[in-house]
């Protein structure tokens, strides 16, 4: 009897990982071509402005909502697994959360944009970069958060349609903007902002009408407080990684040329191609180690650490020696020889690649645990070792130093967190 409940774990598992796999490879299939034709159809003035863009982009997410999110998921997916009920109180209680902070920052990014790139980058040249960045998170934030919901109770296809659709049709306004007019930056940023803020919205009125709404739900002060308490460490954590995720592209941008900031644009999009079956992986983790079985047993814990280390070994190395040897010719075949300083560190960050996926469970595995504080603590630490890392190699190599800053960062704290793991009694 045990063993056919091992059996059904893993098929279930992986029938929920290929699930998101599938999604993500469509949404990722189609943001390869749409990196090209940007690549390709950008200056290396608009496509620096652009990674920027998308960094700071990323950077809001991650600082504001994703670590509600995150903390959401993994809050209410034990609820779930506990009262085969959706704690529809959560959702509102995070989603009120995060518009708050929206609202408190708006003023702030509308007014100072200028004066904090000129803080950043001694140059008010990114100021539109930052504005606009901060205008798309607001609109991915109801993409997300409706995402978010559904991963909960485990509909991987919905949320894998919602993010690909949105991709698909960013894909079409492009080729539209193509076709009627001229590329450039500020016209493919305004797409994308405009795109993620009606389809956010379309999306998020959805789940009002069809499922919160319906349930005459009271927000009450002790749901803040026990989301809050729970998930105060776990919040703080993302936002330390969302900085560390992106403190390569805002240190390249304040210490070396738009040049330079666009070549690495380029590597670090690629890198993200080489990483897209990572978020399937940990969005299905996230869950899966939420549930009632995995959080009250150490030892489930350790045996899924060690069999994900064996497998994700023999299958990621292979794959990322082919890469290093095939990504010159490749790269400068897509790209041009305009981009040829981006070959070397996107061969860094692919060696880093094979890491994110060797320790891809350490989070999620912390998060059962519920160590939130200890998590904080390790992406603090990996924030630190990467600012002075960068701040040291980009001066002394440039923009391959913010790629080796990013290894060792990778390396270090994700090596600690597994010891910890494995180690604990």
């Amino acid at each position: 009897m045990e063993l056919m409940k091992i059996k059904y774990i893993k098929t279930d598992l992986f029938k929920h990982i290929s699930t998101v796999f599938l999604w993500d490879n469509i949404a990722k299939f189609i943001g390869i071509i749409t990196t090209i034709i940007l690549i390709r159809g950008l200056s290396q003035e608009d496509y620096a402005l652009f990674t920027m863009f998308g960094a700071s982009l990323a950077l809001f997410i991650g600082f504001i909502s994703g670590g509600i999110r995150t903390a959401y998921v993994r809050f209410a997916a034990e609820e779930y697994s506990r009262n085969k009920k959706m704690p529809n109180e959560i959702f509102i209680i995070s989603t009120v959360l995060c518009f708050t902070i929206f609202l408190i920052l708006s003023p702030i990014i509308i007014l100072f944009n200028k004066s904090i790139s000129q803080l950043l980058f001694n140059d008010n040249i990114y100021s539109i970069a930052l504005y606009l960045g901060f205008m798309g998170a607001i609109g991915f934030f109801f993409i997300g958060i409706v995402s978010s919901y559904y991963q909960v109770q485990e509909k991987y296809h919905n949320s894998g349609f919602i993010l690909s659709f949105q991709k698909l049709l960013f894909f079409l306004l492009l080729l539209m903007l193509i076709i009627f007019g001229s590329l450039n930056f500020l016209k493919v940023a305004i797409i994308q902002i405009v795109l993620f803020i009606v389809f956010g919205l379309f999306l998020f009125v959805q789940i009002l009408k069809s499922e919160l709404l319906k349930n005459k739900l009271n927000l009450l002060i002790n749901h803040f407080a026990i989301f809050l308490k729970a998930s105060s460490w776990l919040i703080l954590y993302c936002i330390c990684i969302s900085i560390f995720s992106h403190l390569d592209v805002l240190m390249i941008g304040r210490l070396k040329t738009a040049n330079d900031l666009a070549n690495y644009g380029v590597a670090y999009k690629y890198y993200g191609m080489l990483i897209l079956a990572l978020p399937s992986i940990m969005t299905v983790l996230r869950v899966r180690n939420s549930k009632i079985d995995m959080i009250e047993s150490i030892e489930k814990q350790k045996e899924f650490v060690k069999k994900w280390l064996r497998m994700s070994s023999k299958l990621a190395i292979p794959i990322i020696l082919i890469i290093l040897v095939a990504s010159s010719f490749v790269m400068d075949f897509l790209n041009g020889p305009r981009y040829t300083a981006s070959i070397l560190p996107f061969k860094i960050l692919a060696v880093s690649s094979v890491f994110s996926y060797i320790f891809a469970p350490n989070i999620s595995i912390f998060i059962s645990m519920k160590k939130y504080t200890i998590l904080f603590y390790f992406g603090l630490t990996a924030l630190i070792i990467n600012f002075f890392g960068n701040l040291w190699l980009i001066s002394l190599i440039g923009i391959s130093g913010a790629a080796l800053a990013t290894l060792f960062s990778h390396l270090i704290v994700n090596g600690f967190s597994t010891a910890y793991v494995l180690l604990k009694k």
